[in-house]
């Protein structure tokens, strides 16, 4: 009788919470461990768990690709495969006070890859919160579904139901109060790079390894290899950018704007501009996520060609949610509100920056060459005549980005720049002056990037005539209204470039 009361209890609290993922294997696993007892079989929670897994699949294939079920069965998955024989290894402490570091520990171990995976962050002091709010949980639970039970009482169930509530609540205060704290306290969330689907593979196939060898259940001296091949080949992927010595260039699909992530050979990050501001803020939706995705925690510097808002606009968002050691720019004016924003932003945080001017050089790698072309000391001409002209060279390629810059800047660009370019980034979205017959004549480009945003035509970006023009010098066009973000890589000699159009490269 009490199993059967069980059943249905577990049956009833499960529609409750509307059956999401998680809690439909726990119930469903919770039944069949139910009729085994009735039936007076040996049930096995690990068998019981994969034919729950595979029915789960079998009725909706999709939730292979939910995160809760990944977490679920992943999480539960290990503590059913590792607990037991490490709490073995514990003895002979007792398992109620082993089994509160062990169970959260291997649920973390197990749940980390996914969950960098899919959010890009990993919780520092997660064991440490877990350890301390189990206790409350189980009280919050047990009296939860206890309340739910004396609801159906007619009458005084609402006041019973209500009754319960107030109980819990305190637990539930000591909770919040718990996470709120640790989640406040110094590097609480730390943001690695994604991780490949290969790399998590093998990063539980390790944990296999490890675990055969706490059970001892082939050789050590096998063993031992085995580990140290899996351990050697998860080092690979998690450093293998840092083997190849590349220039990157990332060009974000930030609407009407710049910004551009140049990554260096000895794994220094620039980024130049921020985007434009507004609703929609790329550097909060695009940049930063990409940066955490990428494991890029720290910019070794910003470069804000001018303050102009599509070029400026997502400074501020960048500055407080990623390190930023320093700041160049062109002289930021105070004649917007935006930039007068940053400028207090900068002598209140004593954000280290410098003002950039024709002759400077930004020397933050030193297999590349940062050369600044414009602007003068004076800063006497337009606000885009003003934007810093970006030389770039890495052994036998170069670019060169234009910021707002036009055709004009010819003159000051012959000064630096005496051989053909491989790439450059057409000034002010392509506008009607932005490239001219002399320029490209000198210049000699082979790829031309153009940041515009998709209502681009309103300002004439990129006007038609500059894309003939860049047709009849046989320049390869790529524009992010239409092509999205790109990406150019460059091993000094050679390039191929990346778009969301083609992510396989060219």
């Amino acid at each position: 009788f009490k199993m059967i009361t069980g059943g249905i209890l577990v049956a009833f609290y499960s529609l409750l919470t509307g059956l999401p993922p998680s809690i439909m294997r726990a119930a469903v696993m919770a039944e069949f461990l139910i009729l085994a007892k009735l039936l007076d079989r040996k049930a096995d929670s690990l068998i019981i768990l994969v034919f729950v897994c595979a029915l789960m699949l079998l009725i909706d294939p999709f939730l292979l690709t939910n995160i809760s079920f990944q977490l679920s069965f992943l999480t539960t998955f290990g503590i059913l495969l590792c607990v037991s024989p490490l709490l073995e290894k514990t003895k002979p402490l007792p398992e109620a006070i082993s089994g509160v570091i062990i169970i959260p520990l291997v649920a973390q171990i197990w749940a980390s890859p996914i969950q960098i995976f899919h959010f890009n962050n990993f919780s520092t002091y997660s064991l440490l919160a877990n350890i301390l709010v189990i206790p409350f949980v189980g009280a919050i639970t047990f009296l939860g579904f206890t309340g739910s039970i004396f609801s159906f009482i007619p009458i005084i169930g609402g006041n019973l139901c209500w009754l319960f509530d107030k109980i819990a609540e305190p637990f539930v205060d000591i909770i919040l109060f718990i996470s709120g704290y640790i989640s406040h306290l110094p590097h609480s969330l730390y943001y690695p790079a994604k991780p490949e689907i290969s790399a998590i593979i093998i990063f539980y196939g390790l944990i296999f390894v490890l675990l055969s060898t706490i059970k001892k259940n082939f050789s050590s001296r096998k063993l031992n290899i085995a580990a140290l091949i899996l351990f050697l080949i998860l080092l690979v992927f998690v450093f293998k950018d840092s083997f190849e010595r590349k220039l990157e260039f990332v060009f974000f699909d930030v609407g009407q704007g710049d910004a551009i992530l140049i990554h260096t050979p000895d794994n220094k990050n620039i980024l130049v501009d921020t985007g434009p501001n507004g609703k929609y803020l790329p550097a909060k939706t695009s940049i930063i996520p990409y940066l955490r995705s990428k494991g890029i925690n720290n910019l070794d510097a910003v470069i804000l060609t001018h303050s102009d808002s599509d070029h400026a606009g997502g400074t501020l968002e960048l500055l407080n949610n990623i390190q930023t050691n320093n700041l160049f720019h062109n002289q930021i004016d105070n004649h917007s509100k935006l930039s007068r924003k940053i400028s207090s932003y900068i002598n209140k945080n004593h954000v280290k920056n410098k003002i950039l001017s024709n002759g400077d050089s930004i020397n933050l790698d030193k297999n590349i060459n940062i050369k600044v072309i414009r602007p003068y000391k004076e800063n006497k001409n337009s606000k885009n005549e003003d934007c810093l002209i970006l030389y770039i060279s890495y052994k036998n390629f170069s670019s060169i980005l234009m910021a707002d810059c036009e055709a004009n800047a010819l003159y000051d660009i012959k000064k630096y720049v005496k051989k053909p370019v491989n790439i450059i980034k057409i000034g002010h979205h392509g506008s009607y002056n932005s490239v001219n017959y002399n320029f490209l004549s000198y210049l000699k480009p082979q790829l031309a990037v153009i940041s515009v945003g998709k209502k681009g035509y309103q300002y004439g970006h990129p006007n038609s005539q500059i894309l003939e023009e860049l047709k009849e010098f046989n320049v390869k066009t790529l524009r992010t209204d239409k092509d999205f973000a790109i990406t150019i890589t460059s091993d000094g000699t050679n390039y191929i470039y990346k778009n969301f159009k083609n992510p396989k490269g060219r």
